[in-house]
């Protein structure tokens, strides 16, 4: 019998960095870069039984505050588990296969969060929840912050302003938001250009804290730069292609 961490890990890694995802350290999380936020995938222990759940969502790379900062949250995606609790019954075959299933549904929706690489995409599908009511406090946040990136200053200001007022639960955290991130927002004569540059030096202080730390040591170096993007997003597309092709080509050699 194999160590049931090993198998976990063995087929994350046949299945996920294929297409670009690396693993964090010696954790059973692993993440794709995807400039302005991270997807990633979390084959989540439980303290009752050998095995894994699986967790996979969108941890966006906005300002929150110091403590916040210093970890990548499960910000969009992550309402529900991939599957249920797979239990290792010692029985190295049957773990295995079951975890290919759970890592190859996992994978395939990721695949759909990374589409938010499209400032464009994400906005449309943020704008829709927020229209829908669905989930509003959790995402109202980042809606604000991609609006802006997006240079709609005014509907990005709205948005913060209703998720300051009308949070239910207000944390220890969330206070200190107001109190020393709000008002940054809310500077006489801001302009959309000042606005753009704040979130963008957000997130690659963010990239920066996180790229010097041992097991992030295979993310991309690269700063997010809304004028460079385009041309970033495109060959990141090209790269993905190309390993979709040479994974399925190994498969198809099977």
């Amino acid at each position: 019998m194999m160590d049931h961490n090993k198998i976990i890990n063995q087929v994350a890694k046949s299945v996920l960095a294929p297409h670009g995802f690396f693993q964090k350290g010696r954790s059973r999380t692993w993440l794709y870069d995807c400039g302005y936020f991270f997807v990633q995938i979390e084959f989540q222990p439980s303290g009752w039984e050998r095995g894994s759940y699986c967790n996979a969502g969108i941890g966006f790379l906005f300002e929150y505050t110091e403590g916040l900062n210093e970890t990548i949250a499960f910000n969009y995606g992550s309402e529900k588990r991939i599957g249920g609790f797979i239990v290792y019954e010692n029985d190295d075959d049957a773990f295995r296969l079951k975890m290919e299933k759970m890592a190859s549904a996992a994978l395939e929706y990721a695949l759909e969060l990374i589409k938010f690489e499209s400032l464009e995409y994400a906005d449309a599908k943020l704008t829709k929840q927020i229209r829908q009511r669905r989930n509003v406090e959790r995402i109202i946040y980042e809606a604000a912050m991609i609006k802006i990136l997006r240079g709609e200053l005014k509907k990005g200001l709205a948005l913060l302003k209703e998720w300051k007022d009308g949070r239910s639960f207000k944390p220890e955290w969330f206070v200190e938001w107001v109190k020393e991130v709000y008002p940054k927002f809310t500077t006489v004569n801001l302009t959309k250009e000042d606005a753009i540059n704040m979130v963008i030096q957000t997130i690659n202080s963010r990239r920066a804290y996180f790229a010097q730390k041992p097991s992030f040591k295979k993310m991309n170096s690269q700063n997010f730069e809304l004028t460079s993007y385009s041309c970033w997003h495109k060959n990141k597309i090209i790269e993905r292609l190309y390993l979709w092709l040479a994974a399925l080509n190994g498969w198809l050699m099977n």
